[in-house]
């Protein structure tokens, strides 16, 4: 006896069976996996928690305003690369919160979460993001408390392509 094409046994081997398209296959999976893994460069980016567990990691493009101390861990930011932010806090003051902004064009708010790694010292990794302009100015806006009385500090840096 012979099956008919409409019985519930060859809808089911129909719905399963592979639809023959080479990336379907075991092998296909296999080798688009090897690919993405390959497409993976981990030394390419500094590890995020040597960067916050480093408290002399950041030593560049220092500036000071109100006597906070605001230093980088690289010389040159590149976007979507992870970076130190170092703040150096006079004593019995707080880093309420803080946040990264665009300058000459609306980036969005990135938030930068502080760490208090010393006495009076306060390291953050983050990221800032592509931009379509060959370079890009950046603000860190930290709200400080001294005392209870809160502050606004703003530092601005430059973002560079990394090519």
């Amino acid at each position: 006896m012979t099956e008919s094409i409409t019985s519930p046994r060859f809808e089911c081997e129909k719905k399963y069976r592979p639809s023959g398209h080479p990336l379907c296959s075991g092998v296909g999976v296999l080798i688009c996996t090897l690919l993405l893994i390959a497409g993976c460069d981990s030394d390419s980016t500094t590890s995020i928690e040597n960067l916050s567990a480093n408290t002399s990691c950041c030593e560049h493009q220092q500036q000071t305003h109100q006597d906070i101390t605001f230093a980088l861990s690289t010389e040159q930011v590149h976007p979507e690369n992870p970076f130190a932010i170092k703040l150096t806090l006079p004593k019995h003051t707080q880093v309420i919160k803080a946040h990264l902004e665009g300058v000459g064009m609306y980036m969005g708010r990135i938030p930068v979460l502080f760490n208090k790694v010393g006495a009076n010292t306060w390291v953050a990794t983050t990221q800032v993001g592509s931009c379509s302009e060959p370079t890009m100015r950046w603000q860190l806006v930290v709200e400080t408390a001294q005392n209870t009385q809160p502050q606004s500090h703003h530092f601005q840096f430059i973002s560079t392509p990394a090519y």
